[in-house]
């Protein structure tokens, strides 16, 4: 396995540090990157190899190969490789939690920890939004795969993916207003990024599925 670093990065740190926010951006990538080790181990530990590990300026991303033995295993509709990817995905976010419980517990002795408790939180919760491809949306895309087959369940998280994204914007807008705080958009940034490169493999795997179907 081999890391990717995003230049872009710098930018990020550059606007953290003039905006007095550079630790919590440090801690922030700090327990991303934990989060997605946590996820890289349990896939080892479930028999996935992960390929390469992507750093971008808010967020982080293994690339795992699957076997064809997963995908030959059916499951309903779907395989026993839906299966892993659920178990994989949604290892990260209870990481998260669990150190924020962790935190919880030691907080009254240090006061430090309260920011990485809130840190955990937020990026716990933020994976387990229904917006593809983030952990939650990922984990509902293999649960749809496996009741109604590959085609709808793309169908279905693009649709609910959008709905959610809406509602992430529109909350994400009132903690701006609330609490002022402009790193909020780059999180919102963020998120429409990798969303829109998702709806791209989305739209291509259906063309695909259609094609297929047709012939």
């Amino acid at each position: 396995m081999y890391i990717k670093f995003d230049s872009k990065i710098l930018i990020f740190f550059l606007w953290f540090y003039i905006t007095n926010q550079l630790k919590i951006y440090i801690l922030l990538m700090v327990f991303v990157i934990f989060h997605e080790l946590i996820h890289m181990i349990v896939a080892v530990f479930v028999k996935i190899k992960p390929m390469y590990m992507e750093i971008k300026p808010i967020g982080c991303n293994i690339a795992f190969q699957y076997t064809m033995d997963d995908y030959n295993k059916k499951i309903a509709k779907g395989s026993m490789a839906d299966l892993k990817k659920i178990i994989v995905y949604i290892s990260g976010p209870l990481f998260n939690f669990c150190v924020a419980f962790f935190c919880s517990i030691f907080m009254q002795r240090y006061a430090n920890l309260a920011i990485v408790m809130y840190i955990n939180i937020v990026i716990g919760a933020f994976n387990l939004f229904f917006i593809y491809p983030l952990d939650g949306g990922r984990i509902l895309k293999c649960i749809l795969h496996i009741f109604m087959g590959e085609k709808k369940s793309y169908i279905v998280i693009e649709k609910i993916s959008n709905i959610f994204f809406i509602g992430f914007l529109i909350m994400s807008s009132f903690l701006i207003l609330v609490v002022h705080n402009l790193g909020i958009i780059f999180g919102v940034i963020y998120l429409w990024c990798i969303k829109k490169d998702a709806d791209k493999k989305i739209k291509f795997r259906l063309r695909t599925i259609n094609l297929i179907e047709s012939t």
